[in-house]
């Protein structure tokens, strides 16, 4: 297994192929920019991709690493695939829907997407297998593009832990970015709605200083209800969850991503073995509806959100606990692991007519470029 990018892998055994970042000078910088901005307006989309000097460069260093199969994570990244992939198949883990990614900004829109769905149209029909997030997007790819998608989640591993008892406060968490699309001003504005007896804890990555981070704590300043606290490494998230009795996630949704988002906090919560409370965001209150796992509120609204989870008793939140403690058993990343390894089955083509699929061979014995 090779794994390509910008920092090495967290597993071991990987080989490992780091991409360098090219620095361009201002002046170099802003000409190849133009140059690109000029080629694609002009719909020559493949002149301008190849005319970036990272791509370029990024093609050499990778020519002739003599891969079996060739994974591609990033929607811009696929013509790179396909060029140093040359006879061996290329499986595309789209993740969310790209041409949708920055819709807010009218710059992206104007630059970046058209150039997104030019390669979407160019090279996903002849990807050999994709995989997306969650069922809508992978319905919207398939709608667009008229290629279609397994639905692999971002489930962390299961984590056999067991739900905590409701205490006399009840306490709210969330982890995220402190970014404006995410809304958080109405989570904190429906903790403003909710009595004293109610507790939330954010703990927040990004960039700092973060200047909506800075209006966020300005905002909850006074509330002693609310703490921002620093955030925890990754693998420690599912055990600090624990603690807590409701994970909450309020996000009006503004873009495709959005409308369909399943993110790695709603299976994080629920490895935590606590209550998931959302809006009606259709993945999540689908599966939160299909085991009785969680709360959702009728609308968008702090005013919905906040009733929801205040009309939720601690009896109710106890059995929704047990609940939750069942669903972690299924959506986790073990039962993602075999959709996976399908999906790369049938692109070596190992799957047989009747669906069944040999065992995969080691890491030794293939060559996957990720």
């Amino acid at each position: 297994m090779i794994s390509v990018g910008f920092g090495p892998p967290s597993y071991e055994d990987v080989d490992f192929v780091e991409l360098e970042r090219i620095d361009l000078p201002g002046p170099a910088h802003l000409l190849n920019r133009a140059t690109r901005i000029a080629s694609g307006r002009l719909g020559l989309n493949r002149r301008a991709y190849w005319s970036d000097p990272y791509h370029r460069h990024w093609r050499r260093a990778l020519a002739g690493l003599g891969a079996d199969l060739v994974i591609v994570n990033d929607t811009m990244l696929l013509p790179l695939a396909f060029s140093i992939a040359g006879d061996a198949p290329v499986v595309f883990d789209a993740h969310e829907y790209s041409p949708s990614e920055f819709e807010t900004s009218l710059a992206w829109k104007l630059v970046v997407r058209p150039r997104l769905r030019w390669i979407c149209r160019r090279y996903l029909p002849r990807v050999a297998g994709m995989m997306a997030v969650s069922q809508g997007i992978a319905d919207r790819y398939e709608r667009e593009f008229g290629t279609s998608s397994v639905v692999v989640t971002n489930a962390p591993r299961y984590e056999a832990l067991a739900p905590t008892e409701v205490g006399d406060t009840i306490r709210l968490v969330h982890f995220g970015w402190p970014d404006p699309q995410r809304r958080l001003g109405d989570t904190l504005a429906a903790m403003e709605l909710l009595g004293e007896h109610y507790s939330l804890d954010l703990l927040l990555v990004g960039p700092r200083p973060s200047k909506h981070l800075d209006e966020l704590r300005r905002r909850a300043a006074g509330d002693p209800r609310i703490r921002f606290l620093d955030p925890v490494p990754m693998r420690e998230i599912v055990h600090f969850a624990n603690s807590y009795d409701i994970g909450v996630f309020l996000l009006p949704p503004q873009h495709t991503n959005q409308e369909f988002t399943l993110p790695n906090k709603f299976f994080e919560y629920i490895q935590g073995r606590i209550v998931p409370a959302i809006g009606p965001s259709p993945e999540m209150a689908q599966i939160v509806r299909e085991w009785d796992c969680g709360i959702v509120a009728e609308d968008y609204t702090p005013a919905a959100f906040a009733a929801t989870i205040a009309g939720t008793s601690r009896a109710r939140l106890e059995e929704l606990k047990e609940n939750v403690d069942r669903a972690a058993r299924e959506l986790c990343a073990e039962r993602n692991r075999g959709i996976v390894l399908d999906v790369v089955a049938r692109a070596l083509g190992w799957a047989t007519s009747s669906g069944d699929r040999p065992s995969l061979p080691s890491a030794g014995e293939a060559r996957a470029l990720r």
